[in-house]
């Protein structure tokens, strides 16, 4: 049976919409079967999960006035959760609604239809007490309330709670509040920290522990008519909402809260490292020099885990002070514990590590291609993960398919990215016996260019009185080699014909190539 949570809050503009849609996403993507019911007339909710709102019939309107059911009008989402449309007929169905009997009982009759297929039901409600929010409440098991963290967080939320009390008595005795969930918070607004510790004051631990920051591509992602985990999954909303569904999940299973954000100290042998990590390669030497330093000084910043079971972490950051400290023989370390669930730990693993550009360009390249293979992200969204550039992300990937000889030198360091991306375009016939002298005599980038220009223009083994090949040709293979970032192979023929080849190999990679030509 699914539990129905409804989205409610009759001020405007504080982030219901946004938390619905971006929770149901959320959800979707720790596996959870999700329906997502707008019924805000606006169809803000519709919209932003990239259906057309106009288009969508039928729609709750329908199925509120019995003309449809639900299984008949929702619709599949690129979010990977269902969809109850909503839009401006919702309005007309409430007036219709005025003079039924048991009008409150309409949604909740529908929606144990199609009950046993999802394990959650997200109802997006209109921002005013009316007919329709009594429908969502009337159906809900809980009721999740957003506040923003602004001087009038509190004024209306009473008036919500009345409600709930009242629909509690009345029409839902099994309604519950879910939980207070602060969002738009901006951590260097004094204003909003003190809201925040009012709203803790009052309601305890009704208010959850997870926190939705201002964040531009948590506002910009509805117009691209995209939940934020697709449109950027590394982005601080994205992992907030993917640390709303893990809370939400864990009070759903009965399980406590992790302890998140509080300074602790843990027994090292309770915690492994993460499968996740990018790094294959640690420098013995740099981390006898670590742990030196700490035996002398002991760990002073943390590392971050997460809990994974009774006594039992996994790191998300911080993998080598926690190796050096094993070395220095520390008994116990200090640890932030957060609540991240797995979803969200390889960007989190990945970006750390590049911004402490810790990673050689292959830890790199397999750790991009591990993203992308697991989370099912496009080029673009990995670059955007990680603050690269889409050609840039194309060629580190084009790496994990290099000869391994190559790949080998890379990950002993004999060999850099600039040396790598001149060796990209060759044959492998040409590409591994330059990439050993690059390494042997120490080339420089340079160097090996003008080594690769001059193997491309040699002749091939050609039989005797066979034509030379055109340099022409052979210096416009190269420009477009670079220019696409993929070999390139020009064959001229007579009367000015000829076949030009362009090598792709992922329709990702295509679809980069075809945008740089049109």
């Amino acid at each position: 049976m699914a539990r129905i949570i409804a989205v409610a809050n009759q001020k405007g503009g504080v982030g219901k919409t946004t938390t619905a849609v971006n929770l149901a996403a959320a959800l979707a993507a720790a596996k959870r079967r999700v329906l997502l019911v707008d019924l805000d007339p606006q169809g803000n909710a519709t919209m932003a999960s990239g259906v057309d709102k106009h288009a969508a019939r039928p729609n709750g309107c329908a199925v509120l006035l019995e003309e449809s059911t639900v299984a008949d009008a929702v619709v599949a989402t690129d979010g990977h959760y269902d969809l109850l449309p909503g839009n401006g007929d919702l309005t007309a169905a409430e007036l219709k609604l005025m003079d039924t009997l048991a009008r409150e009982h309409r949604l909740k009759e529908q929606l144990a239809a199609v009950n046993g297929r999802y394990d959650t039901i997200l109802i997006d409600c209109p921002p005013s007490l009316n007919l329709l929010t009594l429908n969502a409440l009337t159906a809900a098991d809980g009721v999740l309330i957003p506040v923003q963290c602004e001087y009038f967080a509190l004024e209306g939320l009473s008036s919500l709670l009345e409600t709930v009390k009242a629909v509690r008595q009345r029409l839902n005795p099994k309604l519950e509040i879910e939980g207070l969930l602060r969002t738009m918070y901006d951590v260097r607004n004094n204003l909003g920290n003190e809201v925040s510790a009012q709203l803790t004051q009052h309601f305890g631990d009704k208010v959850l522990r997870s926190i939705i920051p201002r964040n531009v591509r948590l506002a910009e992602a509805p117009s691209h008519g995209q939940p934020i985990h697709l449109y950027d999954r590394s982005s601080r909303g994205a992992i907030a909402y993917i640390g709303l569904a893990g809370e939400v999940i864990r009070r759903e299973r009965g399980l406590p809260p992790a302890p998140e954000g509080e300074l602790r100290t843990l027994p090292i042998q309770q915690i492994r490292p993460g499968k996740y990590q990018p790094r294959r390669h640690w420098n013995d030497e740099a981390l006898d020099e670590l742990a030196a330093s700490i035996k002398a000084q002991g760990l002073i910043q943390p590392v971050v885990v997460r809990a994974i079971g009774k006594h039992q972490y996994e790191l998300i950051a911080g993998e080598r002070r926690w190796r050096a400290a094993q070395r220095a023989q520390l008994a116990e370390i200090p640890v932030l514990v957060k609540e991240v669930p797995e979803v969200a730990v390889p960007a989190m693993a990945l970006i750390e590590n590049i911004q402490r550009q810790d990673l050689t360009p292959l830890e790199e390249a397999d750790a991009l291609k591990r993203l992308i293979e697991d989370f099912e992200l496009t080029h673009q969204q990995a670059a955007d993960a990680v603050g690269r550039s889409r050609a840039a992300v194309s060629n580190l990937l084009r790496l994990t398919e290099m000869p391994d000889a190559i790949k080998k030198l890379l990950d002993e360091g004999k060999l850099e990215m600039g040396h790598a991306r001149c060796l990209l375009t060759l044959d492998e016939s040409i590409a591994v016996p330059l990439a050993r002298q690059a390494a042997t005599l120490g080339w420089s980038v340079r160097e090996l260019e003008e080594a690769a220009r001059r193997a491309q223009a040699a002749p091939k083994g050609k039989a005797k009185g066979a034509p030379s090949r055109d340099p022409n040709i052979a210096a416009l293979e190269r420009e477009l080699a670079e220019r696409f970032a993929t070999r390139v192979e020009v064959a001229a023929a007579r009367g000015g014909r000829g076949k030009l080849v362009i090598h792709y190999h992922s329709n990702d990679e295509l679809e980069g190539i075809l945008g740089k030509i049109r």
